[in-house]
């Protein structure tokens, strides 16, 4: 059963064969059946015609709450003696209801006149999110490639005629596709004294250091400041993750004699070191340094003198 625009054509099958295909690693994370199975189940006498200028696509969605690397699609596919011998399947974003950029795609080849399912296998890392939905969709730019139906599975759909605008249908027989995928594992990436849970190509992707699956940010933790040791810059002191001004360890903001400068570079700790002796000044005194220097030292000589005055009287 093939339906061109509004035009619904039924197609029987003289002869079918079923090629598996074994999915042992990766694993099955969406399809055309409900749950998805891997080789796709079809009808043997219907499909969707797809070629240079009407291409279908259908919804999907991966439902087990976890982030996949897209690795393989498999379709049940055909054509007739005239017919192509590759068709271009892609996925695609959901843009209001309807296919929206592409995200991967797939080149399937190999179909010839016995209906079967082929493999397609992504060269590069695609992550799909859980939750989400988007298309696959399919098209060839040779004559015709028949989509087979998968079986008795009816749901949403869209098509679009030489690269128009895509037209919504929200009831209509699903043809016959699984895609299958890789686990994505998250771990602990540090970028700086910064710790968040992601994948290993996204914590490349920001520079930063990758822990392992299944790391966290909070162990080990050695000060107990609830930051991996390894994002943690003082990895043993619990009020600090960097050393500061003062270094690990010590309080930046400790300023016992309250002159300004912190504790760990006060050269005079206890006294203001704007009026303190010289020896203890971190620079060449200022003009009004030296006048309080001075006068100091006048009183004292003055209370010297009279000191010694007495002393002969």
């Amino acid at each position: 059963m093939a339906r061109f625009g509004s035009v619904l054509v039924l197609m029987v099958l003289s002869s079918v064969s079923f090629v598996a295909v074994a999915s042992a690693d990766p694993a099955v994370i969406a399809g055309s059946d409900d749950p998805p199975v891997s080789p796709p189940t079809f009808w043997a006498d219907s499909f969707w015609g797809i070629h240079s200028t009407i291409e279908r696509a259908f919804p999907f969605t991966i439902d087990d709450g976890g982030q996949y690397f897209l690795e393989e699609l498999e379709v049940a596919v055909y054509r007739y003696e005239f017919g192509g011998s590759t068709a271009e399947f892609s996925i695609n974003s959901d843009e209001g209801g309807v296919p929206g950029a592409e995200i991967a795609a797939f080149a399937v080849q190999g179909v010839t006149t016995v209906q079967q399912v082929l493999t397609a296998v992504l060269s590069e890392h695609v992550t799909l999110d859980p939750d989400t939905q988007y298309w696959i969709a399919g098209s060839t730019t040779e004559s015709q490639v028949n989509w087979s139906l998968g079986d008795g599975t009816f749901g949403s759909a869209a098509y679009r005629v030489s690269g128009g605008d895509w037209v919504y249908d929200d009831y209509a027989n699903v043809s016959a596709f699984t895609l299958l995928g890789i686990p994505v594992g998250t771990g602990a990436c540090c970028v700086d004294t910064a710790c968040h849970i992601t994948t290993e190509a996204d914590c490349a992707d920001s520079g930063g250091s990758f822990f392992g699956v299944d790391s966290t940010c909070d162990a080990p933790d050695a000060d107990g400041d609830g930051l991996r040791d390894e994002c943690d810059e003082c990895p043993f002191d619990q009020d600090k993750i960097e050393p500061g001004v003062c270094g690990c360890g010590l309080d930046d903001d400790a300023d016992a004699d309250g002159d300004g400068v912190p504790d760990c570079h006060d050269e005079c700790p206890g006294a203001d070191d704007s009026v303190f002796a010289p020896a203890c000044l971190g620079s060449i005194p200022t003009v009004s340094q030296w006048g309080l220097i001075v006068l100091t030292l006048l009183l004292l000589a003055g209370a010297k003198v009279r000191f010694g005055c007495r002393r002969f009287v």
